[in-house]
């Protein structure tokens, strides 16, 4: 499982304000009006049930036809198929939680996204890479958390857990618009940066400057990131001549699976590789878990960093956990103690960004995190940790 047995116990306990209760009812409310003029369509719903209800009962109630029926117990639900009319007599019936009707653009891959975090947290992995976000038409700027991936992604960190989300890539099209995914306090949300200007990537999603809560966390390198190619296609001519005239490529992949990787942008790239750091990150806070035995509250490290490394993300924006002090010299020493994982590795990729020149922080969020940096200075216990920048960690 990673870290010790009882972090699920601490985390279990975390509580947070949804943006409304909607026990019993049938959400998005925006979208309830217009439910009312379709009560005979059929559109996928997404029902989680109350602690006590069982689903079958449930459905028997009042001879409810549900299609297309799969089993997200991460919710304690499942998402069907169902028609308008029925869906409105089941959230008046007695074992509903909550329904939340799914726009047929999205409906697929939000059932996708929670079965698959759902599959995570059974297998007891730490950290969830969510390089993906609904349709950009679909993203919207106040916070929703009572829809199903936020609620999901919840119930992740409240088992320790931390989901890492792209930001999307309407920067260049729709400033200020972001993957509503990203948003929650929880998530990790990434942006992509771009090695070849040393700037934030033209295209990646940037937040109102007005609403911290839709500014990036971290970003990361996005452009012409070497990946795996999927396996339903093979790659085309131009992808082809695209991927062996990089020179990079070249060298990083050997020729004889040149066809099995490719090069690709976007926040999603980004997100992988800040996936990978925050992976190191929980690693390290395994390790240290296991040598100290530490009980809630206790110290566990501190990191010390120079003034170059304070950004206007980081005056902004409250800390998640641990305490920030300043130095001598401006810098900033930042201790952390024994608390839910999600909020350690959130807190600590945030204060390890590299700041980015002329970037603001709802473009960059705290900065680049650069994932070899990390593997150096959260790397095995007792080997040296050489610095990317001047940081040292004490423990």
């Amino acid at each position: 499982m990673g870290l010790k047995q009882n972090i699920a116990g601490i985390a279990a306990a975390a509580m947070f304000v949804t943006s409304g209760a909607i026990a019993g009812t049938l959400g998005p409310e925006h979208v309830i009006d217009t439910l009312h003029g379709q009560m005979s369509q059929h559109y996928d719903f997404v029902i989680s049930l109350q602690a006590d209800a069982q689903r079958d009962q449930v459905m028997l109630m009042d001879e409810i036809t549900a299609q297309n029926v799969v089993e997200l117990p991460i919710l304690n639900g499942f998402v069907a198929t169902l028609q308008v009319e029925e869906a409105f007599k089941l959230a008046d019936i007695e074992g509903i939680e909550w329904i939340w009707y799914l726009h047929p653009d999205e409906a697929d891959l939000t059932r996708n996204v929670v079965q698959h975090l759902s599959l995570a947290l059974d297998k007891g992995a730490l950290i969830a890479n969510m390089s993906l976000g609904p349709p950009s038409g679909l993203y919207r700027t106040e916070l929703d958390f009572d829809a199903p991936v936020p609620r999901t992604t919840l119930a992740f960190a409240r088992q320790g857990r931390l989901a890492v989300a792209a930001i999307g890539n309407t920067g260049s099209t729709a400033p200020g618009s972001v993957n509503p995914w990203s948003t929650p306090p929880w998530v990790l949300s990434v942006g992509a940066w771009d090695h070849r200007s040393s700037k934030v990537w033209e295209h990646s999603s940037t937040g109102d400057p007005q609403a911290p809560h839709t500014w990036p966390d971290v970003i990361a390198s996005g452009v012409n990131v070497i990946g795996p190619m999927t396996s339903t296609r093979e790659k085309t001519a131009e992808e082809r001549a695209f991927d062996e005239g990089n020179a990079r490529f070249r060298k990083a992949v050997p020729k004889e699976v040149w066809g099995k990787y490719t090069l690709r942008s976007g926040s999603n790239m980004a997100a992988s590789q800040v996936s990978n750091a925050a992976g190191q990150v929980a690693f390290f806070l395994t390790e240290i878990i296991k040598e100290r035995d530490p009980e809630h509250g206790d110290r566990l490290f501190s990191i010390t960093v120079g003034p170059e490394r304070i950004t206007a993300h980081d005056i902004a924006i409250a800390r998640l956990t641990g305490r920030a002090t300043s130095t001598a010299d401006g810098g900033m020493e930042y201790t952390y103690w024994m608390d839910q994982p999600w909020k350690m590795i959130k807190q600590i990729l945030v204060d390890t960004a590299l700041p980015v020149a002329d970037a603001r922080p709802w473009e960059a969020g705290a900065g680049l995190v650069d994932p070899d940096y990390i593997r150096t200075e959260f790397g095995k216990y007792g080997i040296s940790k050489p610095q990317l920048m001047a940081a040292t960690i004490t423990e």
